[in-house]
């Protein structure tokens, strides 16, 4: 008999020290086309906010640094003190795949604390550009001691990345969603287990939707600016299937957060239920007739089933997916 319950998980681990966290990076001063100076900084969601702004040209002052003994984990003995290091910024932005490293400072490392700045064109940017700092290897050894790297251009250690938010996040059917695009490689959310995914919801006060900006491709089109053609229709179906998901996950959240009165813990919880639940129970008069009828069909599994069934043919409806599918068919013929 097979066995059940048994999970297997694959983790890959580098051939030599690495330190995800090593660094710190923390944006100083951010400047519009050289002058206007902004204070539009979320260091509790690591964000730089420029969406509400007009601009030609964006300065973003950012301040790097580690701790000493950092360089003692990723070099070997004989190269500590005088360490080969190279720390670069890099600028990505998914939707318009641009790709920039700015050199922050080439090394050897003698000070922990460094300051850069990265300039990048408005006409360049769409959606939110992903800022990371890492240090690299700048020169490369004919030995590799153990557990270290030799050859350049390897990267050592990296920092939490930051969002510069360019355009206001797409809403979601009419209710708010944070979206935000990080690498899951290198700055993975919390409770990312599985790097190569395209996506992360985590639901709580606020909910915050994780697209994974190492899948370039997909990212790229779901920042489309496309209105028609089998680019826009892409679109769609893409954001279709993660919305089939994400929304399941916020209703079920939503609905196993209520209280005796039927009262969820968040306001977002309570407008999803206030969104779905006349379409769940249309023949319910009031919110509080549908919360009885939610509660009756959540404690019975065979009701909580077809509550699913039902939620599904909603969304599906909702989010005009047999549309949205069959333009995009008409377009690829």
């Amino acid at each position: 008999m097979a066995s059940r319950g048994v999970t297997t998980r694959r983790e890959v681990f580098l051939p030599y020290n690495f330190e995800p966290f090593g660094l710190t990076l923390v944006p100083v001063r951010c400047l519009l086309d050289g002058a206007r100076s902004v204070d539009l900084l979320d260091p509790t969601k690591h964000l730089v906010d420029v969406a509400e702004a007009r601009f030609a040209q964006l300065q973003l002052e950012l301040r790097v640094t580690f701790d000493r003994d950092l360089l003692g984990r990723i070099f070997p003995p004989s190269e500590t003190t005088s360490s080969p290091g190279r720390i670069l910024i890099v600028a990505r932005c998914p939707a318009t795949r641009l790709r920039r490293a700015f050199m922050v400072t080439a090394g050897p490392l003698a000070a922990t604390d460094y300051t850069s700045v990265v300039e990048l064109s408005r006409a360049e940017l769409r959606g939110s550009v992903e800022l990371l700092a890492v240090l690299v290897r700048a020169a490369g050894r004919s030995r590799q001691p153990d557990g270290f790297a030799c050859a350049a251009g390897t990267k050592l250690a990296s920092a939490r990345s930051w969002e510069l938010r360019i355009d206001s996040p797409r809403a979601t059917a009419g209710l708010y969603l944070e979206i935000r695009f990080v690498s899951f490689q290198t700055s993975p959310p919390p409770q990312c287990l599985w790097p190569g995914n395209l996506y992360l919801l985590q639901v709580g006060e606020s909910p915050v939707l994780y697209l994974n900006s190492d899948h370039d491709a997909v990212c790229a089109v779901l920042n489309t600016k496309a209105t028609s053609g089998e680019r826009a229709a892409l679109r769609e179906v893409f954001f279709d299937q993660i919305s089939q998901s994400v929304w399941t996950r916020l209703f079920l959240a939503a609905a196993s957060s209520m209280d005796e009165s039927g009262e969820a813990d968040f306001d977002w919880q309570q407008a999803v239920l206030e969104q779905f639940l006349p379409a769940l129970y249309p023949d319910r008069a009031d919110h509080e007739s549908r919360v009885e009828a939610l509660e009756e069909d959540l404690a019975a599994s065979q009701n909580r089933e077809e509550l699913l069934g039902r939620l599904d043919g909603i969304l599906q409806t909702r989010l005009e997916l047999p549309t949205h599918m069959t333009r995009l068919a008409q377009d690829c013929e």
